[in-house]
């Protein structure tokens, strides 16, 4: 089994909502257009007993989109303005995630490459099969009452995990999606996950294929030197 690291996933515990008052280029791989979440497939956690959510998270601005280009040129994705950017990255691993300015929503990228003794193969049945584990290892030891919905083969090299958990703010419990993306391509494994209050799903809805639509990956590209 190759070692993977989980850096990345474990920043995703940082997102507590906060409330308001009551296509193939010859050495890339894209995410490209297929990438965008049918209404039958997309997450939805089946809410809490508190049936007076008389509340709302505070929104989240995702629009004046800019590209940013990995400095090894590594990746490059179409991300709003105004997100705070971290790079955690390895020398053997690139993590890049972005926050919004309320603290709602996170997206995170992480690309590595695969190892000869791998459980990953270039099937839908084996990404869908390791991303599912991922989220069911690591994610579990930090969210609550984590749901995982079936991987889902968008037939463009990409698979899909749709996922929720539930966060607490202010006593509250609010339900939260995640959409886990991960396609290999040559050796290259990519991972893109995005993470936001599930009432804020539909309006973002769109933001957010822009997003993983806009990810490409360098598949030759080396990672920097330690």
């Amino acid at each position: 089994m190759m070692k993977f690291h989980v850096t990345l996933i474990s920043l995703i515990s940082v997102c507590t909502p906060l409330l308001s008052a009551p296509s193939f280029a010859a050495q890339t791989c894209s995410f490209a257009a297929t990438c965008n979440r049918s209404t039958g497939s997309s997450q939805r956690l089946t809410q809490s007993n508190d049936t007076n959510q008389n509340y709302q998270t505070q929104p989240i601005k995702a629009d004046n989109f800019k590209t940013y280009t990995h400095k090894q040129s590594i990746f490059s994705v179409s991300m709003p303005a105004g997100w705070r950017r971290k790079d955690t990255s390895k020398t053997d691993e690139v993590i890049v995630t972005w926050q919004d300015r309320t603290g709602n929503a996170v997206v995170s990228v992480d690309i590595f490459d695969n190892t000869p003794d791998s459980e990953i193969t270039n099937t839908p049945e084996s990404l869908g099969r390791f991303m599912t584990k991922t989220i069911n290892e690591v994610y579990k030891k930090n969210l609550k009452n984590v749901t995982i919905n079936e991987p889902d083969d968008l037939k463009n090299g990409v698979v899909r995990v749709s996922w929720g958990y539930e966060s607490e703010s202010n006593g509250r419990v609010v339900p939260m999606s995640g959409t886990s993306f991960i396609r290999l391509d040559r050796n290259r494994v990519s991972i893109f996950t995005d993470i936001i209050p599930t009432e804020q799903f539909e309006p973002l809805r769109t933001a957010l294929d822009k997003m993983v639509q806009s990810f490409t990956v360098n598949v030759s590209r080396p990672f920097p030197k330690p």
